[in-house]
């Protein structure tokens, strides 16, 4: 079933709260370049203050329109993680926090090359309600997914779609948001970010930390779903089970 929102432009701001921070991207990785279209892409690994103690990071190149210049590639650097891809390419690029598995290619599905070790950590911590993160730079609309797998109520996978450029702005994303139902946040045992995830979009990503955090408040703190940004949402649990909700401004 296919439903379709009005959402309305909010300025929110942080109330005073401490939630869980996931990674604020201050331990460095040196950048991954994928050249070919060959298949299998390049990964690595880093260990730090990171949630679950190991950051993976994965880029891979889709697609290749013959010019002098072909590559997508990933990297932290300056409390900044960079995704790109030469312009005509598009590429995919992932970054997971599932413990010290050295591993970050994955099979949604199967959770292939995802450490499910029943460590878990409680997103809700501190009263937490939603993700924070910072959108520094994008130059053309993108698709990021969000997978999440708890060992109560499985594999959640939810997928958005902004519309345009994007200038510097943290973006709030409620627990409590439909493409989320279900889901236990009190037992995550890994959590995966894939920019560009449907592989249709040549861009230039900047992003800036990730945390969990409170209910915002009236102030400048920009919602996820603000004027200007289209949403779409996938949800997936266990074997497939599957429904879209596609939102506009």
């Amino acid at each position: 079933m296919k439903r379709i929102y009005t959402f309305f432009s909010a300025l929110l701001s942080f109330s005073a709260f401490s939630g869980v921070l996931i990674d604020d991207f201050s331990v460095a990785q040196p950048a991954l370049t994928d050249t070919t279209t060959l298949g299998g892409g390049f990964q690595s690994s880093a260990a730090g203050g990171m949630l679950t103690g190991e950051r993976d990071i994965f880029v891979e190149l889709l697609t290749d329109d013959g010019g002098a210049t072909v590559n997508s590639n990933i990297g932290v650097g300056g409390g900044v993680l960079e995704f790109n891809s030469t312009s005509g390419e598009t590429g995919v690029g992932k970054v997971q926090w599932d413990g010290a598995d050295a591993a970050s290619l994955i099979t949604a599905a199967a959770g292939s090359g995802i450490l499910l070790d029943a460590i878990t950590d409680d997103y809700t911590t501190g009263g937490a309600t939603g993700f924070v993160f910072d959108v520094l730079f994008a130059d053309a609309g993108f698709d990021v997914t969000f997978n999440l797998w708890s060992t109560v109520t499985g594999l959640t996978s939810a997928t958005f779609v902004t519309a345009g450029t994007m200038v510097p702005v943290q973006s709030f994303l409620s627990f409590a948001d439909p493409l989320f139902a279900g889901t236990d946040f009190t037992t995550i045992d890994a959590f995966e970010l894939v920019i560009n995830s449907g592989g249709a979009t040549s861009i230039d990503l900047s992003l800036g930390g990730i945390e969990t955090t409170g209910v915002p408040e009236p102030g400048t703190f920009a919602l996820f779903s603000l004027a200007g940004l289209g949403l779409m949402w996938q949800r997936r649990k266990g074997s497939g089970n599957r429904a879209v909700l596609a939102l506009s401004t």
